[in-house]
């Protein structure tokens, strides 16, 4: 009884340690003795999957940026029912008082003004872009400020009094008046009167030698 008990008692109780396959990370089940191996395949999976939730993260983050960034936004159309009745450079103190498109009321003015996108004014109650020769327009003052002796005509920027616009190489525009030249009459000799002018003077001489011979 007691050897049995002893051969019992002394042989070996296998641990976990002597098992074939020992538990990694997430469950994963590395065979082998040893476990450093599956450690370390472990620790690369763990890596990888917070790169990939990083870099997902990212994505996102930015996709989320640049809707936000792109986004277009359309200005509103003037309403003129929303607006009040003043003229360019009537005292305001909003700019809804203002009643003219493209207006807005100058916080240091404070008066009407055209915003600064569109600088061309008929001082009244337009505001525009300046335009060019042969650009499109809607009233002359657009078409002024860019280039003198201007106005706009079947919306569109012409030369006035008929003038020519003389594209220069600088990207600017004069016009420039048509050019008249003197009228200049030309001399015509008639042959016929410079016959009988020889005529008369050839019977003039012949007289004076004729008259001198019956004088003496």
């Amino acid at each position: 009884m007691g050897m049995g008990n002893a051969g019992r008692t002394g042989r070996p109780i296998r641990g976990s340690s002597s098992r074939s396959g020992r538990a990694g990370f997430f469950g994963f089940k590395f065979m082998g003795g040893g476990g450093g191996a599956g450690e370390g395949i472990g620790l690369l999976l763990l890596a990888g999957l917070l790169l990939v939730l990083v870099a997902g993260g990212d994505v996102v983050w930015a996709d989320e940026q640049h809707g936000e960034t792109t986004e277009p936004t359309t200005p509103e159309p003037f309403d003129p029912s929303k607006r009040g009745p003043l003229k360019f450079g009537d005292r305001c103190e909003s700019t809804t008082e203002c009643g003219f498109a493209g207006s807005v009321c100058d916080s240091t003015l404070r008066t009407c003004q055209c915003t600064s996108d569109l600088p061309a004014t008929n001082h009244i109650d337009k505001c525009g872009k300046m335009a060019q020769v042969n650009e499109s327009c809607f009233f002359t003052e657009q078409c002024e400020q860019m280039t003198e002796q201007t106005e706009c005509r079947d919306g569109r920027c012409i030369c006035r009094f008929e003038m020519n616009p003389i594209f220069k190489p600088d990207g600017t525009v004069e016009c420039r008046g048509t050019v008249n030249r003197p009228i200049v009459t030309e001399r015509y000799v008639d042959p016929t009167m410079i016959a009988v002018l020889v005529a008369m003077a050839v019977m003039f001489i012949i007289i004076c030698v004729v008259l001198r011979l019956f004088s003496k």
